[in-house]
């Protein structure tokens, strides 16, 4: 995931620093909150893997010049990987 963490490491969106905050809230999704409905619990670790998710995704959707931006930012075998990936999906 090297190719998606430069990503939004170049990101200037806020939303790309909510990635580690959604890992932990997939996995605890009762941190820092009283959850007083089970059903809500489920909200929040779903909500959570989806941004996980689709983070990337919406940041590049985001940049107004996403070549010019990001010239020189991957390496090849960050690219590699990337294609390789999704290759398997």
């Amino acid at each position: 995931m090297a190719f998606e963490a430069k990503l939004l490491t170049e990101s200037k969106n806020k939303q790309a620093k909510l990635l580690r905050a959604a890992k932990k809230a997939a996995k605890e999704p009762d941190t820092g909150v009283k959850i007083l409905k089970k059903s809500a619990y489920y909200v929040i670790r779903d909500c959570a893997k989806v941004t996980e998710l689709y983070l990337p995704h919406f940041i590049y959707s985001q940049l107004k010049n996403p070549i010019q931006m990001l010239e020189g930012v991957f390496t090849k075998a960050d690219c590699t990987d990337l294609l390789a990936r999704e290759r398997r999906t």
